[in-house]
């Protein structure tokens, strides 16, 4: 199972953001939980990484995009560059 690297995942999370989009499809394949290794891998990932960025406040709940963006990495900055 190959797992988003968390600056990765922040982009796969803001980008359809600021573009507009509804809301982000996880998606995955029963082969990336066919072992109890592998479900309790996601369940830690879900728990650990996934769930703590979308929980930040300043994430999801600031109206304003342009906060968001400055409290990220320059690489996530960057690939915004185009659409800010």
């Amino acid at each position: 199972m190959s797992l988003y690297a968390r600056a990765d995942l922040i982009n796969s999370f803001l980008v359809p953001k600021r573009t507009g989009a509804d809301g982000v499809i996880i998606w995955g394949s029963s082969h990336d939980v066919d072992s109890a290794k592998q479900c309790s891998r996601l369940s830690d990932y879900v728990e650990k990484v996934i769930g703590p960025i979308l929980k930040q406040s300043s994430f999801m709940q600031h109206p304003n995009d342009e906060y968001e963006i400055l409290n990220y990495p320059s690489t996530i900055q960057n690939t915004l560059s185009p659409i800010v």
